[in-house]
C-alpha cells in the first residue's frame, strides 16, 4: 500500500502523527526510517504540532527530597492529561524547577547538582554536571545556535565575592549538545539579580543592574557567545528595578511589571533592532488575582497564582479559567478537574507552552 503513494502523500500524513506513532513507524521500513529522520521532516512536523500546543506540567510535591521527575501535557479543550515522562534523577540530587521556555520540544530542568536536558515527546534525557559543581549562584541560558544547527547551554557563576570590598568575579560555561565537554568563556560584564531566564530567537535575557542604567536586561548571544547589556523599561523612578518576570513574546522579549497595590499587570515589549521598549498590554487582575505571567502571545497569556492557571485574552480582555490544584470542586476552588488528580498533594507546579518534537537531544541536532 506504501508503495502506490507518493512520496508527498506519504510525508503530508506522516507529519500529522504524534510524536509516539512516529517513533513505532521508523521501524516500518528503511525508506519511513530516512524520512522521518530528515531535519526538513523534523520541522515540517514541529510546525505542525505547534498549532496545537498543550500545556507541560512539572509538579513540586511536599517531599522536600523530590528525586523524580514527572513531565505531564494537558490539553484544555479535551481535558486530557498525559504522563509524557518519567525519570529518576541521580543518587542524592533533588529536583528544583523548569527551564520557563522550550525550545523546539526540548526543555531543561534545573536539579541541585545537575542540569538536564530532555525530549518529552522522544524520551531522550540528558544529564549535565557542571565541572565546578561547587560554585554558588548558578544562571543558566538554553536555546539553539542557527549558524551550526547545535543546542547550547550557557552557565553562569560566581567565582568569589569580597564582603569588604563587594569585588566579585563571574564565570561562564558553554555546553554544546552533541560536543560532550563544557567550554570556558568571558563572564558577563554584571551579575544576574534574578534568575528568570527568557530565550528569544538565538538570545537569552536575564534581569540585571548598572549604575548607569539602573533596572537593565543582561543578553547573552548563543550564535557569538558574547554579552551585551540593554536599558530596562522606562518605569516610575521610585519602583524596583527587579522585574517580576521576563517573557518571550512572539519574537520578541516582554518585560513584565506587576503592580499589587492595583492589581494590574503590565507587559512590556523590546524591540532588539533599536533596543526600544513599548507598552504592549495592560491586565486588569482584580477579579482573578493572577499575576504571575507563564507565558504570551498575541491570542492569549498565560497566568498564575498559585494553585490556578487561567489565559487573558487581550483583544477581548476576557478570561478563561485551565485548573486548580488540590481539593474538591466548590465555590473558591471551580477549576477542579479530574484528569489533573496528578497534582493533588503537589506544593508548586511549573509550566510552560509546549508542543511535540522529534529533535534529537543526545545529538543535538535541529
Amino acid at each position: 500500500m506504501a508503495q502506490a503513494l507518493s512520496q508527498d502523500v506519504i510525508f503530508e500524513v506522516l507529519s500529522r502523527l504524534p510524536v509516539k506513532s512516529l517513533i513505532r513507524f521508523k521501524a516500518t521500513c528503511k525508506a519511513w526510517l530516512a524520512l522521518i529522520s530528515e531535519p526538513y521532516f523534523i520541522a515540517s512536523h514541529y510546525k505542525r504540532s505547534r498549532a496545537n500546543p498543550s500545556l507541560l506540567i512539572l509538579p513540586l510535591k511536599q517531599d522536600i527530597f523530590q528525586e523524580t521527575v514527572d513531565l505531564y501535557s494537558y490539553k484544555k479543550e479535551a481535558r486530557v492529561s498525559e504522563l509524557l515522562l518519567q525519570r529518576k534523577l541521580p543518587c542524592e540530587d533533588r529536583l528544583l524547577a523548569l527551564y520557563p521556555c522550550q525550545v523546539n520540544g526540548i526543555i531543561m530542568l534545573f536539579s541541585e547538582r545537575s542540569f538536564h536536558i530532555c525530549n518529552p515527546s522522544t524520551k531522550e534525557f540528558l544529564t549535565l554536571s557542571p565541572p565546578y559543581s561547587d560554585h554558588a549562584h548558578h544562571c543558566v541560558g538554553f536555546g539553539l545556535d542557527s549558524s551550526t544547527n547545535k543546542y547550547k547551554v550557557v552557565r553562569v557563576f560566581l567565582r568569589s565575592f569580597d564582603e569588604n570590598t563587594q569585588d566579585y568575579d563571574l564565570g561562564c560555561e558553554i555546553f554544546t549538545l552533541g560536543d560532550g565537554s563544557w567550554r570556558t568563556i568571558d563572564g558577563p560584564p554584571c551579575t544576574i539579580v534574578r534568575n528568570c531566564p527568557a530565550t528569544v530567537g538565538e538570545v537569552v535575557y536575564w534581569p540585571t543592574y548598572k549604575k548607569e542604567h539602573g533596572m537593565a536586561i543582561l543578553q547573552f548571544s548563543l550564535r557569538d557567545e558574547t554579552f551585551g547589556v540593554v536599558p530596562g523599561p522606562p518605569l516610575k523612578a521610585n519602583e524596583n528595578y527587579v522585574p517580576s518576570d521576563l517573557v518571550a513574546l512572539e519574537g520578541d522579549l516582554g518585560y513584565v511589571d506587576r503592580r499589587v497595590e492595583s492589581y494590574t499587570v503590565d507587559i512590556w515589549a523590546l524591540n532588539a533592532c533599536n533596543n526600544t521598549w513599548s507598552k504592549k498590554y495592560n491586565i486588569d487582575c482584580s477579579n482573578f488575582g493572577l499575576m504571575t505571567v507563564e507565558a504570551a502571545d498575541d491570542r492569549k497569556i498565560l497566568l498564575s497564582s498559585g494553585n490556578r492557571l487561567a489565559y487573558f485574552d487581550p483583544r477581548s480582555k476576557t478570561w478563561t479559567a485551565v485548573l486548580a490544584i488540590g481539593g474538591a470542586p466548590n465555590d473558591k476552588y471551580p477549576w477542579k478537574q479530574a484528569c489533573m488528580s496528578f497534582l493533588d498533594g503537589s506544593l508548586h507546579f511549573f509550566v510552560a507552552p509546549f508542543a511535540e518534537s522529534l529533535v534529537s537531544v543526545t545529538t543535538g541536532s535541529h
